[in-house]
């Protein structure tokens, strides 16, 4: 069960290092069709005004209420294979 845990606590920092990865790309790209939009927030290193002008609103909402649904979901106890009126954490695989 550990080595389970470990597994996907590697997976999850593979894909989140993946998205940020994907991510300084992206701005990357934005920059270099806008340099002189970006310009001035970068010389004054205004992390506020370059956020706003990376990120698209509508996009960060969707992107939240998924990760909202997939915490509903995944976070839900199981209890597959336990017996009725078995004590907890004596299911099948114990």
């Amino acid at each position: 069960m550990l080595r389970m845990l470990e597994h996907e606590a590697i997976f999850r920092k593979q894909a989140l290092s993946k998205r940020i990865h994907y991510g300084k790309f992206v701005a990357e790209a934005k920059f270099q069709e806008s340099p002189d939009v970006y310009e001035p927030a970068i010389m004054a290193q205004d992390g506020n005004q370059l956020m706003h002008l990376l990120t698209y609103e509508s996009v960060e909402t969707a992107i939240k209420q998924r990760v909202e649904a997939k915490v509903m979901i995944f976070g839900q106890e199981v209890t597959v294979g336990e017996k009725k009126g078995a004590p907890p954490g004596k299911g099948w695989f114990m």
